[in-house]
């Protein structure tokens, strides 16, 4: 399980340090250390000072899907991963031994073709009355032409049709046109979370 330390927000520079250096002391080296905006003050220079290495920021979102409509898109479609044009798609996004949880469902956006456009999935995220959303990724050489935006917000649709009320997740900090979709579909940003690992113990130099 990661860390999530909780701290006051006038917690010093150094209180941090000192607290996240014994944490540091006592995990493994696969454990994650991960600073919440709602809980902890953000900033690498502590925790790096502590001995961890930063790896990732994410931002956590959350939709109201009951404030807003989501028309159905008459080419999107739930799909398995036995069709082999699906399993190509997957593939060419780098998922090719991807394969769905057990109440995760698969949803397609198909062009006129019938050709695969993009892929995405929704599921209950085990929050009561919400669900998450994976958009696994668009085609190459599709990509900048809506069909992101339009499987998003058909994924939002199927999710408030089964009665789910809201929408929670998290995207990278730097997938700006991700954060732009879901800003347009109504996303509230909630948190800021950056993830930190254990630097590995340096070996003592050589005389």
């Amino acid at each position: 399980m990661p860390l999530f330390p909780r701290l006051r927000p006038d917690a010093s520079a150094s209180a941090v340090t000192a607290l996240l250096r014994a944490a540091r002391a006592q995990v493994s080296p696969d454990r994650p250390l991960i600073l919440d905006s709602t809980l902890a003050p953000l900033g690498a220079e502590p925790a790096r000072e502590a001995g961890w290495a930063h790896t990732e920021t994410h931002v956590l979102y959350e939709t109201d899907l009951r404030a807003h409509t989501f028309a159905p898109e008459p080419g999107a479609r739930e799909v398995g991963t036995d069709s082999p044009a699906v399993r190509a798609l997957l593939a060419e996004l780098g998922r090719a031994d991807w394969r769905p949880d057990k109440d995760e469902v698969l949803i397609g956006l198909f062009g006129p073709a019938g050709e695969p456009l993009a892929l995405g999935t929704v599921q209950a995220s085990g929050r009561p009355d919400a669900a998450t959303l994976d958009l696994i990724g668009v085609r190459p050489g599709r990509r900048g032409q809506g069909h992101g935006t339009r499987l998003h917000a058909h994924l939002l649709g199927w999710a408030a049709a089964r009665g789910f009320a809201r929408h929670v997740g998290a995207t990278d900090a730097g997938d700006l046109a991700m954060r732009r979709v879901l800003a347009r579909h109504g996303a509230r940003e909630t948190a800021v979370q950056e993830v930190y690992l254990p630097l590995a113990p340096q070996a003592p130099e050589r005389v």
